[in-house]
């Protein structure tokens, strides 16, 4: 009888371990199944539930349920480093002065001033490209190594007033000469700049057809600079008295000018080879310098008196 009582607590202790261990096992595997039934979202709907006061839960969705929710649409940010900017209106074209009424209703140009070469031409850029441009109409001294008398005094004044401006230049009929330098009217800051360097007596005039849509006025222009004798006719001796000025019809189509000598003076420019002898060469020479212009055309090259000291008598 002893023997069976302990068999039986024995059986009945293994029972007991084993049930435990039973238990101790089932419930690990019940809890973690329990939690993989809820999904993140419903997790996460039941903790906001579950913080919300009693009158927002009424109106919130029960857990299993979507949740919907009404996202206003994003907002448009521009780019970082990008501007609204409005497109400014184009420059208008500034109305050229009453002096330059003679320029003829060609296509205006806008280029600017680099840098003024000397007393008729300037170095400009325009459209992102470089060009030389010399005056029409007139001819200042020359300026550099070999500069003639006002060279200087021409280019200074060309400088004042043209360096670092936009300018605007018209052109009359030739667009470039042999140099290929463009030959324009310029006008800046409502002064018509080839009218005042003949003006001003530092350029002469100089008829060069077909451009002589202004030759009208820069020849009178020349005859005041004259009589006051200012710039290149400081020492300018007129052959015979000057009447008063006439008023030119600047509409009128110019008359061209009639040489009144061997050559003439204000006329195509000239060098030793146009002459056919060294006397043809010399009787021009000392004709322009009895005309006040003195050596114009730069023949007299050691300036000894002699034009042309090369070519055959």
């Amino acid at each position: 009888m002893e023997k069976k009582s302990r068999l039986r607590k024995i059986i009945l202790i293994v029972l007991g371990v084993n049930l435990a261990c039973s238990v101790l096992c089932l419930v690990p595997f019940f809890l973690l199944g329990g939690m993989a039934l809820l999904s993140p979202k419903q997790i996460t709907v039941s903790t906001v539930v579950a913080n919300q006061p009693p009158a927002e839960k009424q109106s919130t969705l029960l857990v299993g349920e979507l949740l919907t929710e009404t996202t206003p649409a994003p907002t448009a940010i521009p780019p970082v480093g990008f501007a609204s900017v409005t497109p400014l209106p184009p420059t208008a074209t500034p109305d050229l002065p009453a002096d330059a009424a003679c320029i003829p209703a060609n296509p205006r140009e806008r280029a600017l001033v680099v840098q003024a070469l000397d007393g008729a031409r300037l170095q400009v850029v325009m459209r992102e490209q470089t060009y030389i441009v010399r005056y029409l109409g007139v001819r200042a001294p020359d300026f550099g190594l070999k500069s003639q008398p006002f060279g200087p005094e021409a280019a200074i004044f060309n400088k004042s007033l043209t360096q670092n401006q936009v300018i605007t230049m018209v052109q009359d009929v030739t667009e470039y000469n042999d140099a290929h330098e463009l030959l324009r009217y310029v006008v800046v800051n409502n002064r018509f700049v080839n009218l005042e360097l003949a003006r001003q007596g530092l350029a002469e005039a100089l008829p060069t057809a077909p451009d002589g849509s202004c030759d009208a006025i820069f020849a009178q222009a020349q005859q005041q600079a004259q009589q006051d004798r200012v710039g290149l006719w400081k020492d300018y001796q007129p052959t015979a008295t000057p009447g008063p000025l006439s008023t030119l019809d600047l509409s009128a189509s110019p008359t061209p000018a009639v040489a009144a000598g061997p050559c003439e003076c204000q006329g195509a420019d000239l060098d030793c080879a146009d002459f056919a002898t060294r006397a043809e060469a010399q009787a021009c020479y000392d004709y322009c310098k009895s005309q006040g212009f003195g050596d114009i055309f730069l023949i007299d090259i050691d300036q000894d008196g002699i034009a042309c000291i090369n070519k055959r008598p």
